[in-house]
């Protein structure tokens, strides 16, 4: 299942970079780079993230947080130890301006010493960034499907954006 969903995920990211427009000026798209910081969402707890776009709608982002948690067990649950969320995406803004509507697919993995898990996750949300450089503004609806089962959540980011 979690290889038909990257392939799928590869395929959907190849085809919208091959629709874009090669072309374009500095005045359409927004600034390529944003860094920021997203309380629950995609990586659960926290990420810090690192997001580059590609073309005026398409872009890229890479996300890593810490999460460390004193052991518990009890009849249905085993909790415990230090655990790497990372979190790879393809996002795609709708709309033009700093204002636009943020949907994205990609990967959640939660690394720990004794094992990795691996989640597909998505983003529909409302992102702020601006043209040139300044903050960076996100909330969303951001599910994640583990055990044959999608869970809702939702995430809140807050950082920068800047141009190369």
């Amino acid at each position: 299942m979690l290889k038909r969903c990257l392939i799928a995920a590869i395929v959907f990211s190849a085809s919208v970079f091959s629709s874009a427009p090669t072309a374009q000026s500095a005045e359409e798209m927004p600034a390529q780079n944003a860094v920021y910081f997203e309380f629950l969402g995609n990586g659960l707890v926290y990420t810090v993230n690192y997001d580059r776009m590609l073309t005026n709608h398409a872009g890229l982002r890479v996300g890593i947080g810490v999460i460390s948690l004193e052991h518990q067990s009890g009849e249905w649950l085993d909790l415990g130890g230090t655990y790497y969320p990372i979190v790879i995406m393809v996002n795609y803004l709708i709309g033009n301006g700093p204002r636009r509507l943020e949907l994205g697919v990609g990967v959640f993995s939660l690394y720990t010493s004794r094992n990795t898990e691996y989640f597909l996750t998505g983003t529909l949300g409302f992102r702020y960034q601006p043209r040139t450089s300044g903050m960076v503004f996100r909330i969303g609806f951001t599910p994640f499907y583990a055990e044959k089962s999608l869970f809702g959540w939702g995430g809140i980011s807050i950082g920068y954006a800047f141009r190369d």
